[in-house]
């Protein structure tokens, strides 16, 4: 996007503006009025999907109307102190966002909802980037990149909550990675959603570099995955209870649900696959935080996180003239070789960034493999 300013006669200037700086709006889509004094002015709470533990906040004096989402939601469960309420005590408002209660509840109340449907449904991938994206009126995004990636994976999908304002940005920040994947701009100015996966696992690459094109020497790194676990968490709380927000009587609330209740999470899985002996610190690392409400989706992400490290993986930056005209994108698949780094006989690597000097024409491109 340009934007001409015009300072006086003879003085115009060009602004060359992010086309998609709008990420950065936030995507709440409402605020608190001053009519709730301690919600006054604060951003109504963001739900995608299905998310546990939503907190109820009282929208009036005596807690009877309980505020949950800016938007509609179906409620499963409702929990005063822990304690699961019974049909009847509460009734979800006819908008969808609130929740009306026979009696006033002592406190805290907390839900369990979804954003998209009666039991607990939660987002696909396309579902929440739609979300997010539709919360801006955004449409330059490439939603059949995050169906392709729905039904390659076959998951149920992922629930986001926050409390706070919050950025298109940060949004898709915390949903992307559960999937393993990443967004980037396309040439045409299209935002694209590609995955991470085992380069070897592609039989035909998009593209191979041999040495003769290369600018410079190709620099090879060790990937040391700081971050990886074989632990997955899943079905995060929008809000952990503390143990004295919970009744005592153990018969109303089991310690298994306490457990789950004041837990930053529902549950966590373990992938047991062979791992290259680089990566032990991944045995005893925290469990990485999903977004997935269901343990099947979690269990099957965590175990091919793990066995994408059962070998040993290594970064590559490669800078290529300009004269090759290559078209690489990130995401893609394509095939190295060079006589040094074990690469004399090829090997598939997976393209993570693309940066084109336009000086030059040279293309540096950070791949992984």
């Amino acid at each position: 996007a340009v934007r001409v300013e015009i300072a006086g006669d003879g003085d115009k200037r060009l602004a060359l503006l992010d086309a998609h700086a709008d990420l950065d709006d936030p995507i709440t889509r409402a605020v608190f009025l001053p009519n709730i004094p301690g919600l006054a002015w604060s951003a109504q709470p963001v739900v995608i999907g299905a998310v546990a533990s939503v907190p109820a906040l009282g929208a009036n004096s005596d807690g009877s109307a309980l505020f949950l989402a800016d938007g509609p939601v179906s409620v499963s469960a409702v929990m005063d102190r822990g304690d699961l309420m019974e049909p009847g005590t509460f009734q979800l408002a006819p908008g969808g966002q609130q929740l009306l209660m026979q009696s006033p509840p002592v406190g805290p109340v907390v839900a369990d909802v979804s954003s998209i449907g009666a039991g607990q449904q939660p987002a696909t991938l396309r579902q929440a980037l739609g979300d997010v994206f539709g919360r801006l009126g955004k449409a330059a995004w490439a939603a059949g990149d995050a169906s392709s990636i729905d039904a390659a994976t076959g998951y149920g999908g992922v629930g986001f909550y926050s409390r706070d304002a919050v950025t298109a940005r940060a949004a898709l920040g915390a949903i992307l990675p559960s999937y393993g994947a990443g967004m980037y701009q396309a040439p045409d100015g299209v935002l694209r959603v590609a995955r991470v996966v085992a380069p070897e696992s592609v039989a035909v690459p998009a593209f191979e570099v041999i040495a003769d094109f290369l600018a410079e020497d190709l620099i090879a790194l060790p990937d040391d995955a700081p971050n990886l676990t074989r632990r997955f968490a899943y079905r995060p709380n929008a809000q952990a209870l503390g143990a004295g927000d919970l009744v005592t009587d153990v018969a109303d609330v089991p310690q298994a649900r306490r457990d789950e209740l004041t837990a930053l999470f529902r549950g966590q899985v373990y992938a047991a696959g062979p791992l290259h002996p680089h990566y032990r610190h991944a045995d005893v690392a925290a469990p990485f935080v999903s977004l997935f409400w269901r343990q099947a989706d979690a269990q099957a992400e965590a175990d091919r996180i793990v066995g994408l490290y059962a070998v040993m993986r290594h970064f590559y930056v490669l800078t290529i003239r300009g004269d090759q005209q290559l078209d690489v994108r990130p995401g893609q698949v394509g095939r190295i070789t060079y006589p040094r780094y074990g690469l004399a006989a090829g090997k598939n690597v997976l393209v993570r960034c693309v940066e084109r000097n336009p000086t030059t024409g040279d293309v540096v491109l950070n791949v992984w493999g």
